[in-house]
């Protein structure tokens, strides 16, 4: 039946779950695996994400020939909201009756705002240790330096069985192809269909969500704290424009760790030997972040040439 992967993250002790063959989810899901690795909020500023809500001119609308309030708040004009056509706008402001809801809706929306921020701090992975584990590794096979003593102790009455320990289980962006079958209600029969396999492929590719758009205005780095090493966003742009590749691939060509190298893949390298396999990482801006009292090592021709011929086989 072939091997089957999942990610772990063993500092929180979660899963993003069962992701099927590594070769049936490589190129449509490690998007969620770069996006929870950005060092600090990448949130917008509260009055970017959740506006303020004015109404202004055009809620006094009925009363122009009497009130031109326009001198009284002359910045409403900027107001991403005031975008929208007049008519939609005079129909809104028609409801609010006083100014009282325009200040409870500016306490509420601080806290919405602290809400998303926590719940964006709990998902993310910036400097956690992560790998990507297949179900055939066996516990002899795992790296000394992955577990601490607490897990050594707490794994081994889990032998060969790593792959199955109940992690809890969080959401990941997009569809990996055994969530689509389930999703398409004919995970049952696609073992021994394979057209409904290819075009089940086809769909996972289509629907999967695209997160690699880069909000900095800076230029990134990749970072492998526990090893020192970086890789330059400037270095992955032309992999990026060919093949699609972000610093989610980069990390997942180097986590997966397992005793066999089945991988439903037509790259014949030791992808499965995870030369990062429960190392820590997280992206920040390149100004400034290697500039620390530590030798920082650029990887990033190796780490990409690597990364082309798996995408390239």
């Amino acid at each position: 039946m072939g091997q089957y992967w999942k990610v772990v993250n063993l500092d929180k002790s979660v899963t993003y779950g069962h992701w099927g063959k590594l070769g049936e989810f490589l190129s449509n899901l490690p998007g969620c695996i770069e996006n929870s690795l950005y060092a600090g909020s990448r949130l917008p500023e509260l009055d970017a994400m959740i506006l303020r809500f004015k109404p202004g001119k055009l809620r006094f609308a009925i009363y122009a020939t009497k009130f031109d309030d326009s001198t009284i708040m002359p910045s409403l004009q900027e107001t991403t909201l005031l975008n929208l056509p007049v008519e939609m706008l005079q129909e809104i402001y028609s409801h609010v009756d006083s100014f009282v809801d325009v200040v409870l809706w500016d306490v509420v929306r601080r806290s919405i705002y602290r809400r998303i921020a926590a719940a964006a701090a709990k998902y993310s992975w910036a400097s956690d240790r992560i790998l990507c584990i297949g179900d055939y590794l066996k516990h002899k096979d795992i790296p000394e330096h992955i577990f601490t003593a607490e897990e050594k102790s707490m794994f081994s009455d889990n032998t060969d069985r790593l792959y199955s320990y109940p992690f809890d289980q969080v959401e990941s962006d997009g569809f990996s192809l055994f969530q689509l079958w389930a999703h398409c209600g004919v995970a049952e029969r696609l073992p021994w269909y394979s057209r409904d396999k290819i075009l089940l492929q086809e769909l996972c590719s289509i629907y999967s969500a695209n997160t690699h758009a880069v909000t900095s205005p800076n230029l990134l780095v990749l970072r492998n704290l526990s090893r020192h090493q970086y890789v330059r966003e400037s270095a992955v742009l032309d992999l990026q424009a060919e093949c699609g590749i972000g610093f989610g691939e980069v990390v997942m060509s180097r986590i997966c760790l397992s005793s066999d190298p089945s991988a439903a893949m037509a790259y014949e390298g030791e992808i499965h030997l995870g030369v990062w396999a429960g190392d820590r990482f997280d992206i920040v801006e390149d100004s400034g972040a290697l500039h620390e009292d530590i030798a920082w090592s650029d990887v990033s021709e190796e780490v990409l040439k690597e990364v082309e011929a798996i995408w390239k086989a």
